[in-house]
């Protein structure tokens, strides 16, 4: 069985966007683009909300894309070959391949998935995130610190619910970046 983690970029002060929804600022330099990629081996699936599954999806393409980083194609084909869950009310068809439209997160289905699961899932999505914190899914967080302040945008965690966390690990990044990983205690 599959653990649930949810796993965002995030701001300095907490916010997975800038209070006008731009991603702009959290660009990862190779040594984080490749501790990424390495973390998400071990993920055997991707839960979105449509927002950040937009913003994912450029990944998509980007093998077709000449004078990139090695590292963006070998997370491109990652991203590629992993399946990915949207939910959307919007999206009547999927526009990237192994990907599964929900209209609806399902709780049940979530559950069956990391339950049946021999690698990780993952939650990128803070309205997804909630709902798998408050049924009690989530088995661990891990943010990848921006070293930026945003001011405001969407918080990483979610607004009014309290969350008791163990640091299971941290890596410091020469750019400032800093992956931190909890496990969530209910």
């Amino acid at each position: 069985m599959g653990k649930l983690i949810y796993s965002m970029l995030v701001s300095a002060d907490g916010y997975i966007n800038s209070p006008n929804g731009s991603f702009d600022w959290a660009d990862p330099d190779d040594d984080v683009l490749a501790y990424i990629t390495e973390r998400q081996r071990a993920m055997g699936a991707y839960l979105y909300g449509r927002r950040y599954y937009d913003t994912m999806r450029s990944w998509a393409t980007l093998r077709s894309v000449p004078g990139l980083r090695e590292v963006d194609y070998t997370f491109s084909d990652l991203w590629n070959a992993t399946p990915k869950y949207v939910y959307s009310r919007t999206l009547t068809e999927p526009p990237t391949l192994n990907t599964n439209l929900r209209s609806a997160v399902d709780l049940d289905e979530i559950r069956a998935l990391k339950d049946a699961s021999e690698k990780h899932v993952t939650v990128e999505g803070t309205q997804i995130a909630r709902a798998c914190l408050e049924a009690g899914l989530v088995d661990g967080i891990s943010a990848y610190v921006v070293p930026i302040a945003t001011g405001g945008g969407t918080p990483f965690y979610p607004a009014g619910m309290p969350l008791s966390l163990t640091l299971v690990d941290e890596h410091r990044f020469t750019s400032g970046f800093v992956n931190v990983r909890y496990a969530v205690n209910y």
